[in-house]
């Protein structure tokens, strides 16, 4: 289930989502984890600076955000885009991911843009040992 943000990231700022809610079985193999994100930009000129996966608060791993980030050109429709953990998720366990796990979400925005994030969605696929 996406989780809403509550507001929009200003100028240099990191917007955290957490709790999603997730009860992934403790003997659980975690095989893949994709992040989406619903956003928009008024005029354009805003672009992903950082998208990282958080876990207690530390960041892991490395920056999601893709160098050609620009976001969706919209007054009022959100578009979401999907970026796919390594194969290695990080190393997050399921204790991980049911707990203390967030994502965090940085643009760069441009000039007087107005950036909006309107949900954050994370999809995790495990088998069961």
């Amino acid at each position: 289930m996406p989780k809403r943000v509550a507001s929009a990231p200003r100028k240099g700022q990191i917007s955290l989502v957490d709790g999603f809610g997730f009860s992934i079985p403790a003997n659980a193999r975690i095989e893949s984890m994709s992040v989406a994100v619903s956003r928009r930009s008024d005029k354009g000129t805003t672009a992903d600076d950082t998208i990282y996966v958080l876990n207690g608060g530390v960041v892991v791993g490395t920056d999601l955000a893709t160098a050609d980030g620009l976001w969706p050109l919209s007054a009022s429709a959100l578009s979401a885009e999907t970026f796919a953990l390594p194969d290695d998720v990080f190393g997050l366990t399921p204790a991980d991911v049911n707990g203390a796990f967030s994502v965090g979400i940085r643009p760069t925005l441009g000039g007087t843009d107005q950036a909006t994030v309107g949900s954050v969605s994370v999809t995790v696929k495990y088998r069961a040992s």
